[in-house]
Order: structure tokens, then sequence, then C-alpha cells
């Protein structure tokens, strides 16, 4: 009988099993890099319970739900600088000590620069993810302007929260002229 789980691509044998790979094979990068490269191995978690408050017909200009105030979770802005600052062999790697003071910190821009690499490196790879497994694919672009906050232009930003999932929205534009409004799509993050 046949089953039908596996093709040929230009001359190539493709199976499912191997498609189905590159995406936990894609989860396990990124939970490495997270992990790894942005947490710096800190162990670092935000605890609440219940539902994440976000008013999704709010379009004041920087509202984000993060910044809800029904969130106080989220209130701490600067827990991971805090606790890279609180674990010497991070601050001795993210500071520059010849330089640094207690008023004043100079950060090591070499170390500084090879993180903000890993974080470009962690959110292409989430991108891809949300292109790849987060429903109907849609546009590089609709990608690229992915805003977590209102701004003056867009007053309807990308990212939002839905009870305690964090989703996307999309913006079809192709027929804005016609109907005098862009259409938006959902897509649930993974």
């Amino acid at each position: 009988s046949k089953t039908f789980q596996e093709m040929l691509f230009e001359g190539a044998p493709v199976s499912l099993q191997n498609i189905r790979l590159i995406f936990t094979k894609l989860q396990e990068q990124i939970s490495n890099i997270w992990e790894k490269d942005i947490l710096l191995d800190l162990k670092l978690h935000i605890l609440y319970k219940g539902d994440i408050a976000d008013d999704l017909s709010n379009q004041t200009v920087s509202y984000c739900f993060l910044e809800d105030h029904r969130n106080p979770q989220f209130k701490n802005k600067t827990l991971f600088v805090d606790k890279v600052l609180q674990t010497p062999h991070l601050a001795s790697q993210f500071l520059d000590l010849n330089y640094s003071t207690p008023d004043n910190l100079v950060w090591n821009i070499i170390e500084m620069r090879s993180w903000l690499r890993n974080y470009a490196r962690l959110s292409c790879l989430l991108l891809l993810c949300l292109e790849m497994l987060g429903g109907a694919p849609g546009r590089g672009t609709e990608l690229a302007y992915l805003s977590f906050r209102n701004t003056i232009y867009r007053p309807i930003r990308n990212m939002f929260a839905f009870g305690k999932y964090i989703g996307i929205l999309r913006t079809y534009t192709k027929t804005t002229a016609n109907t005098g409004h862009d259409r938006l799509i959902p897509h649930a993050l993974d």
C-alpha cells in the first residue's frame, strides 16, 4: 500500500519525516540560542497566573500589553541587566572594568555586539518559525515590519496577548484601496 510519505524534489528524495525533523532542529536551535547566548545561562523567568491582559482596541501611541497596568509581572524592565551585573563573571565579561565606576558603567562594546548578533540570529529564527509554523504564509514585507507597540503611523501593533498566549497580527494591504482598511490576519506563535 502507498503511504505517500516521500517525494522527489528536483531529483532528490524528500520525506515527511525529514521535513518534521527540520522543525524539531529549528526549535532546538532557538532554545539553545535563547538559553545560552541571550539569557547567558541565567535562570530567569517571569511568573504569572491566569491570562495576560491586553486591550486589542487600544490604539494609543506606544501601547503594548507589556506596559498594561493590569500586568504587574512585566514591571521590572531591568531584570536581565540587573542579573548580569550581579553575576561576577558576566559583569566582567560585559563591562570594561578598567573604566567603569559604580556611578558610571562602561560597556564592553565587543561583547555587546556579540550579544546583539546572537539576538539578531534568534529574531531571524523566530521569524522563520512564525512563517513556517504560524499558519498561512505571508510576505517578507509583512514579517520585516512587525512592531510590538502602537505607533503614530501604525495604531495597530503586531504582537498581542490572547489569554496566556502571544500571537502576531499581520496585515494584508492588497485590498486596502478597495475596502478602505487593512485586513488583519492573526497567527499563533508556537
